[in-house]
């Protein structure tokens, strides 16, 4: 499969930290936190056979040990990057990434190293960077929600309001001929971090829309709301009520929570690999 695909793209990026259930029980995804020697494996024999640059996300181990072991595996396999999710594969998403936790392990290595974890606007992206000491950054849910971040980069253009960007998409959309069904799920998303922002309940319309008519309705309609919510909240704080802060708050709250790194447990002798998915020829 990956001698296939490699002829249609840039570059592969494993993705070795997914958290799901149905990655890690059958052993990949955040699972090869654990199994940095397995990691190292799979890069090395992708790089080894392909013409193009393989690089692999990972989430963060609870040892500083552990998680340069990780940075090594991929550097050492051969791996032309790093992409790093300040989080472990046991937190969701309402928990905050730890960019300072990254910063050791964007030394360790001299490939690139990218962080991930808690971008969401331009003045997140100088702080996370600076923070982690990585080269570069890899959005996700701020990309999703409001891709006019890109625009902030480098152009320093300002971000555009989300509506803005959604009628956009569902131009795009009808353009290339997407359907209604997968516009109305990925538009679904982008009002998904709004929803106290003037998406309430204009996001289930969008997911039962029958047509892009239907879907641009949707987004009047969240404009009307957003622009009503703004007003109203404006009103609240020159009225000085004490409600306008707890009722209007952001919509995304993320937990912080203390961090350090636990201690490396004293082993007896030399512990066995856990070779049990031992790729030798991915081409095969």
């Amino acid at each position: 499969g990956a001698t296939v695909v490699c002829k249609d793209v840039k570059a592969i990026d494993l993705n070795c930290g997914c958290p799901k259930p149905f990655s890690v029980d059958r052993g990949y995804g955040a699972a090869l936190v654990q199994k940095p020697d397995l990691l190292k494996d799979i890069v090395s024999t992708l790089s080894r056979n392909l013409p193009i640059p393989i690089t692999a996300k990972i989430r963060l181990h609870h040892t500083l040990q552990g998680s340069m072991q990780l940075c090594k595996a991929v550097e050492s396999g051969g791996g032309s990057a790093i992409a790093i999710h300040a989080r472990f594969t046991e937190d969701r998403p309402n928990v905050a990434a730890i960019p300072r936790a990254v910063l050791p392990l964007a030394n360790s290595v001299q490939i690139p190293v990218i962080y991930n974890g808690d971008g969401f606007n331009p003045r997140d992206l100088k702080s996370l960077l600076k923070k982690s000491g990585c080269d570069s950054i890899m959005l996700a849910r701020g990309a999703m929600w409001n891709a006019s971040l890109f625009r902030t980069v480098g152009k320093g253009q300002p971000m555009l309001p989300p509506y803005d960007v959604a009628r956009r998409y569902l131009k795009i959309a009808q353009l290339y001929e997407n359907s209604v069904e997968n516009s109305r799920k990925n538009l679904a998303c982008m009002m998904s971090f709004r929803k106290m922002m003037g998406a309430k309940g204009v996001r289930e319309s969008a997911e039962k829309a029958l047509s892009f008519t239907d879907l641009e309705t949707a987004v009047d309609a969240w404009e009307a709301g957003r622009e009503h919510f703004m007003a109203t909240t404006n009103t609240r704080k020159q009225l000085g009520s004490n409600n306008a802060k707890k009722k209007y708050r952001a919509p995304l709250k993320l937990v912080h929570r203390k961090f350090e790194w636990k201690k490396e447990e004293k082993r007896e002798g030399k512990q066995p690999c856990d070779r049990s998915r031992n790729i030798t020829n991915l081409t095969e």
